[in-house]
Formats: C-alpha cells, sequence, structure tokens
C-alpha cells in the first residue's frame, strides 16, 4: 500500500506544477498517462506520447509488474515495454494534436516471473504481441484520457492466467487461444 500512495502522491505532485500558459495559441503536442486500472491488476504503466505531424503521433511506455493488488494471486515479478505510432483519422481541434479518433499498429513486450495455478515452481513468462488498437482521447484543458480497444497476433511462453499484464491472451466464449492478444482499457494524464 505504500507503493501506492507514493506513485500516487508522485503524479498528483507533478500534475498540481503544471503551470496552464494564458495564450490560446499554445499547442500541446505532448502527454504523459497512465493505466488507471491496471493498478487493481498488478502493474504500474507510463506512457509518453508525442505529436510527430498534424494527424500523427508516437507513444512509448513502461511498466513495473508486481506492483499494487496482485489480481491473479500469482506473485509476478517483472516489466513491461510498448511503443505504438497513433494515427488520428479526424483532426477535431488544431489546438489539440493528439485529441480525437485513433488507430494504432502497437507491439508491446512483458516478461516477468510468477507462481503457476499447479502449485509448481516459478516459471517465467515472456511474449510479444503486435496488435492494432482503435480508440478515442479527449483533452480538458491540460488533462487527457482516451480509452482503447485492441487485437493482434502473439508469441512466446505465456503465463497460465493468460493475463500478460501489457494484454490479455483470448480467453472468451469458452475458448481459448495463446496466440491472440488482446487489450482494453483507459489511459489518464495530462497534455504539455
Amino acid at each position: 500500500m505504500k507503493k501506492a500512495t507514493i506513485i500516487f502522491l508522485l503524479f498528483t505532485l507533478l500534475t498540481l506544477n503544471i503551470k496552464a500558459e494564458e495564450a490560446s495559441s499554445d499547442i500541446r503536442n505532448n502527454a504523459l498517462k497512465i493505466t488507471f486500472l491496471s493498478w487493481f491488476t498488478g502493474s504500474v504503466k507510463v506512457f509518453y506520447e508525442h505529436s510527430v505531424f498534424e494527424n500523427q503521433a508516437i507513444e512509448g511506455a513502461v511498466g513495473i509488474i508486481g506492483v499494487m493488488h496482485d489480481g491473479k494471486h500469482n506473485n509476478p515479478k517483472g516489466w513491461l515495454v510498448r511503443y505504438a505510432h497513433q494515427f488520428n483519422l479526424f483532426l477535431t481541434n488544431e489546438q489539440q494534436p493528439l485529441q480525437g479518433l485513433f488507430i494504432k499498429p502497437e507491439v508491446a513486450m512483458s516478461t516477468f516471473r510468477y507462481d503457476p495455478k499447479d502449485g509448481s515452481s516459478r516459471t517465467r513468462s515472456t511474449v510479444c504481441a503486435v496488435m492494432a488498437q482503435f480508440g478515442y482521447q479527449h483533452v480538458f484543458g491540460r488533462f487527457i484520457i482516451d480509452g482503447y480497444w485492441g487485437i493482434g497476433p502473439c508469441f512466446g511462453d505465456v503465463c497460465d492466467t493468460y493475463y500478460e499484464h501489457g494484454f490479455l491472451l483470448w480467453d472468451f466464449f469458452g475458448h481459448k487461444n495463446k496466440n491472440i492478444a488482446t487489450s482494453a482499457g483507459m489511459r489518464v494524464g495530462f497534455v504539455f
């Protein structure tokens, strides 16, 4: 719980230290975001997004697996990385190049050690996925929120819970497939 409090306080202090600029022509090309809901499933992810062209942005993320609440009860410890190139389909506001409907190809990789459900010794899971993500993000002054959903192929040594902390493996409608990754969630943060 101490880790959660420290992370929350750091994010709050960082957000409060941002000074709003008076000029209306201030274009904000950068965003720093967190995947808020992942804290309840055992990982913390921090995303940095930068607008490189009028309707394109790049996004990178790093994450620590094994902090916060362990939703699968398998004591994971590891890390993850993600990289995406975002294409905004409709630029709704020239002052906010990060706002709008988007599609982005993304590469995600996670590696961690965990306790398998069968009680055997700790095992390593290292999985890489290439996904197409669809979503929408909106800028409210200095704050940004985005919702997304993605799917694509994956490969590697999968975890027996099918949760790889950067994405889920297909486990829907009574069918499991360790070669299909899915991702969905909500990210919140600030623009600068």
